[in-house]
């Protein structure tokens, strides 16, 4: 929502349309590589015929033009895959009341570090500094975008909480959003707040 324009988050919906067919035909193939005497094991054969089934062809997403960024600078930076190049993740609007700076965390972390990082983030400023839902719920979508980034690649029982991290997370989103009163299609929805323009000096 921060980085597209309307244009740009219709390919963004086509992507993630394409994405979750990739991660259905990976579920599918990875019951290849089960024991053999696993019920749930397929020969190569068997999952191709179950991923033609079930899947179907999987689309190949639009490539994003300028127009589709709200910034130009980040349309040079990304092109037209949206390949992110940049050395630092942000969180515009996240600022706290008594540091104006912008937020920013480390772009080499993955999904599972990166969201963390927000959670923390999330629980500090709604504990310490009483943010309402409104403040909070771009934390909260910045989290639901990089769930299935971290239910993909992390999803393993951690040793810590006995339970896989995008389980964990989604768990961690759903509770918060409801004890804020906000629902998972508004979260999906959020749309950054219109900035105004500072007013020029008279006289």
């Amino acid at each position: 929502m921060l980085r597209y324009k309307l244009s740009g988050l219709r390919k963004r919906a086509a992507w993630e349309g394409t994405w979750a067919l990739q991660r259905m035909e990976d579920v599918i193939d990875a019951r290849v590589d089960l024991p053999a005497d696993d019920s749930e094991r397929l020969t190569p054969e068997a999952a191709a015929a179950l991923k033609a089934a079930e899947v179907g062809t999987v689309p190949v997403p639009p490539r994003y033009a300028s127009a589709d960024f709200r910034k130009g600078v980040w349309w040079r930076l990304r092109g037209k895959l949206d390949v992110p190049k940049e050395r630092f993740v942000s969180l515009p609007g996240c600022e706290r009341d008594a540091d104006p700076w912008l937020v920013v965390g480390w772009a080499g972390w993955n999904a599972l570090e990166q969201s963390r990082a927000v959670a923390g983030y999330f629980s500090r400023m709604r504990e310490q500094e009483g943010w309402t839902a409104e403040r909070l719920a771009p934390l909260l979508a910045a989290l639901l975008e990089l769930l299935p980034w971290v239910r993909q690649y992390h999803n393993q029982p951690d040793p810590e909480f006995d339970v896989g991290m995008g389980d964990y997370f989604e768990a961690f989103i759903d509770d918060e959003a409801r004890g804020l009163s906000l629902t998972r299609d508004a979260l999906e929805a959020w749309t950054p707040p219109e900035r105004r323009g500072r007013r020029k000096a008279s006289g």
